[in-house]
């Protein structure tokens, strides 16, 4: 009489390795977007803050002071002395402008990477000094 060992036999290690392809090729592009989900809301809370960060010390110095001095540049927003980029993957979402004591806000770009720059309302104006700061 024969023994049978215990081992796997061909056909199960491949219906195995079928499986586990299957279930790559689903988990991997939600990875990928889970990734680029990441970096847009990076951009944009990136770009909040720095809003924030100029309205603040803005009001706190009583002048409007260079851009580059308050905030700092990321990968998600550069930084000129008038002027805040926010960007997502090399598109535009984005700029802050500064032009005497007002604040410029335009959204270049609402689709795509840049999606969650639609909440911000486009080519409004945020006075700097006075009474019309938001808190």
């Amino acid at each position: 009489m024969r023994r049978t060992s215990p081992a796997f036999t061909m056909i199960e290690l491949v219906f195995v390795i079928v499986i586990i392809g299957i279930l790559a090729g689903v988990l991997i592009p939600k990875l990928s977007a889970t990734r680029k989900d990441a970096t847009a809301t990076g951009a944009f809370a990136s770009f909040q803050t720095a809003l924030r960060q100029i309205q603040n010390d803005t009001t706190t110095k009583g002048k409007v002071v260079p851009l580059n001095t308050i905030v700092d540049s990321s990968s998600e927003i550069s930084v000129s002395v008038t002027q805040v980029v926010a960007s997502n993957g090399g598109t535009v979402c984005a700029t802050a402008t500064v032009s005497g004591t007002t604040l410029s806000v335009n959204v270049a770009n609402s689709t795509g990477g840049c999606i969650l720059f639609a909440r911000i309302a486009n080519a409004q104006t945020i006075p700097l000094l006075g009474r019309g700061i938001s808190r």
